[in-house]
């Protein structure tokens, strides 16, 4: 009965989500960035105010593109501060504010400048777009992908059973929100839609993270599989990175049948990306953001800074069937992030990373240390990651192969995290060494931003003898070149 519940709930998605027959009643519910594309975003300033008297910890999803306008986000915000940037968006993103250790999201739309103002009781958006962006921000309270680690471990059913049910309470509640102020209609049907993302992100993602937790081999139901893979071949891709998400998980569960898959482990970056990009060229020519869709892939791919064997020559091909000026913009992009690479590898100034290694952190079972002088071995590899990192876990095997190999190389784990419990599943498979696991709290993750550069994860160091930094932001674990530089540094 639960899944013929899902069966029946998935049946109106399309009534939820598709277009009016109606000519003016579909004007009302486009999105007004409808003709964006990759290769003409939309400038859209966003400012914040700390009116607060909390010291803010600043986080933003879409904060690598701030370097390639030549303007920094500031890592801290004290109270009194401000800042004012211009960006420019081809889709919705997200930002995160970090207050001590309250996480809240905002929504930030192309062309519909921002304003925010962070109080001591609440916090208001002001100026001329606050009223559109009143109801993304109250959505967020309602996120029904907000379960976290506690749906690992649910049977299949009670698991579809429980996200379902949160979406559907999200969905009523954004309906009577909406009545009651007035929203405009294309606001309802962006946010309506963005909650069914999230639920199918959730049900996207599942089969992966029982398959690293518990070993479980299972398979999604027809229903589910089958809108996700509408939703993958829809312009989602309007709402927001989500539909990114949603995509790549279609393309790798769904079409290679890895949903069975002993072989996730084996498969390489290059096969996954490669599956994703012949998803899209199937994609029909009609979509009208077919193109914007495999930019933002390319885009993705070029920005994650993993490396591995064919990887230019993949990128290179998949470009060739983009037209000149989105392949000219996406050449722009890789050129000027190989600049912020290599001034970055410079380490001309360490003083940030060092603060970091020499900050003593909680261990597991052990008294608190540091990360300099818990080394037991000529070359230690750092790896920072967090709860429900699904790539993190991913590189777990292929990390333990690299300790099995090289008996002078250790691995220490970082977690951003000292909720111990949602880390019982992950230890009690694993069982990494109690000395080689330490939980960055909340309110220091900071030292993380500002000494390895970012909050991505997994994120890998290389330190040799005497401290010395062989690679900050190193290739992952099975990349070829990682075990080069092992290699190199222990003959």
């Amino acid at each position: 009965m639960k899944i013929l519940r899902v069966v029946l709930l998935l049946s109106v998605f399309g009534a939820l989500t598709a277009g009016c027959s109606d000519g003016e009643e579909r004007k009302n519910t486009e999105l007004p960035w409808s003709d964006v594309t990759f290769v003409d975003p939309i400038p859209t300033t966003l400012s914040f105010i700390n009116q607060s008297a909390d010291t803010l910890d600043l986080r933003v999803t879409y904060e690598w593109e701030l370097p390639l306008l030549g303007r920094e986000l500031p890592d801290t915000l004290w109270p009194g501060d401000s800042f004012l940037f211009n960006i420019s968006l081809y889709r919705p993103e997200d930002f995160v504010i970090d207050a001590r250790y309250r996480r809240i999201f905002y929504a930030l739309y192309p062309g519909m400048d921002r304003r925010i103002v962070y109080g001591p009781f609440k916090n208001t958006g002001v100026g001329i777009n606050a009223d559109i962006y009143a109801p993304a921000d109250s959505v967020e309270t309602w996120d029904p992908t907000s379960v976290g680690q506690s749906t690992i471990g649910l049977p299949l059913n009670e698991f579809i059973e429980h996200v379902s049910g949160l979406r559907d309470t999200s969905v009523a509640r954004l309906q009577r929100y909406a009545a009651r102020t007035n929203q405009p209609a294309w606001v309802v049907n962006l946010l309506q839609r963005r909650l069914t993302h999230k639920m199918l992100h959730r049900f996207a993602t599942y089969p992966g993270y029982y398959r690293y937790f518990y070993q479980q081999k299972i398979q999604l139901p027809p229903a589910i599989a089958v809108e996700l893979d509408a939703q993958a071949r829809s312009d989602g891709f309007l709402d927001g990175s989500m539909h990114q998400d949603i995509l790549l998980s279609t393309a790798i569960y769904q079409h290679r049948l890895i949903t069975e898959a002993d072989s996730i482990i084996e498969e390489s970056r290059a096969e996954r990306y490669t599956t994703v990009v012949d998803f899209i060229e199937q994609l029909p020519d009609t979509l009208s953001h077919k193109a914007s869709i495999l930019a933002a892939l390319i885009d993705d791919e070029i920005r994650n800074g993993h490396d591995y064997a064919g990887k230019e020559e993949l990128i290179y091909n998949a470009m060739k069937v983009l037209p000149a000026s989105y392949a000219k913009r996406l050449n722009q992009i890789d050129q000027r992030l190989s600049e912020l690479r290599t001034e970055q590898n410079s380490l001309n100034d360490t003083s940030q990373l060092l603060t970091l290694l020499s900050t003593p952190f909680e261990r597991r079972n052990l008294a608190n240390g540091d990360l300099l002088n818990v080394r037991q071995k000529p070359l230690t590899l750092y790896k920072f990651w967090f709860a429900g990192c699904y790539p993190c876990l991913r590189l777990q095997p292929v990390e333990a192969e690299l300790r099995k190999q090289y008996t002078d190389l250790e691995i220490i784990s970082v977690a951003f995290s000292t909720k111990i419990d949602k880390w019982k599943p992950y230890l009690k498979r694993h069982q990494p060494p109690a000395d080689a696991f330490f939980y960055i709290p909340e309110q220091q993750k900071g030292l993380v931003r500002r000494g390895m550069g970012s909050l991505g994860a997994p994120q890998y160091l290389l330190l040799g003898p005497d401290d010395e930094v062989i690679c900050r932001a190193c290739p992952k674990p099975d990349d070829p070149s990682l075990r080069s530089l092992i290699q190199a540094r222990l003959n």
